[in-house]
């Protein structure tokens, strides 16, 4: 299986990620009720429409609907 990475490694590594601090390299966000806002590091925006929720470690745009996280891999 060269060149595939297991999924009990995928766990591993989104289990260890602070999902803020990873995206905060990126773009600014501000918290707000628990969950974090920002401008989308995807495309160009002025008002923020890009959301991140640590708890499920997961982040979605409203603007351009990116999103991810840990329930994209597991």
């Amino acid at each position: 299986m060269a060149g595939k990475i297991s999924p009990e490694t995928v766990k591993a590594v989104s289990e260890y990620t602070d999902i803020v601090a990873l995206i905060g390299e990126y773009t600014r966000l501000e918290k707000r009720s628990g969950d974090w806002w920002g401008c989308c590091p995807f495309h160009h925006e002025k008002t923020p429409s890009f959301y991140v929720q640590p708890a499920k470690k997961m982040y979605y745009c409203f603007g351009c609907h990116e999103g991810g996280g840990r329930c994209h891999f597991l």
